[in-house]
């Protein structure tokens, strides 16, 4: 099993691939695009699943892995206290500590619609 940890910002995606040993396999960030996300994740031998704290991007993340057949899971910052409270800050060692709690089995999975669903809860949304 490979753990993709992910920071996901405006014009960057940094990742973390953690194995299952918990041996750091690699570490990379690219331009924020589908079309860099998805040539990144897809050379990460399977299985495999994608890790990211919950935020402005996370839908998009999620309608792209959809898309694409991908794994995503998308994490409660507020039980991630690792990496917000740790001195060591930064988008590479934030994307590492969440694969490393991946691993670990400590992440809070928040669900998020998708598709038709998602659809109907932003109209919902809007209308009150």
């Amino acid at each position: 099993m490979n753990y993709i940890g992910m920071d996901c910002h405006i014009s960057t995606l940094d990742f973390a691939i953690v194995n299952e040993t918990g041996r750091l396999v690699k570490a990379s960030s690219v331009a924020t695009s589908v079309n860099n996300f998805m040539k990144f994740v897809k050379k990460v031998p399977p299985p495999r699943t994608i890790y990211m704290e919950e935020g402005t991007l996370a839908a998009w993340a999620l309608e792209v892995c959809v898309r694409y057949g991908e794994k995503l899971v998308i994490t409660d910052p507020k039980e991630n206290h690792w990496i917000g409270s740790s001195g060591q800050k930064g988008d590479s060692i934030d994307a590492l500590k969440l694969a490393q709690l991946a691993r670990g089995g400590y992440i809070k999975e928040i669900h998020h619609p998708v598709g038709q669903r998602r659809r109907f809860r932003e109209l919902m949304e809007a209308y009150h």
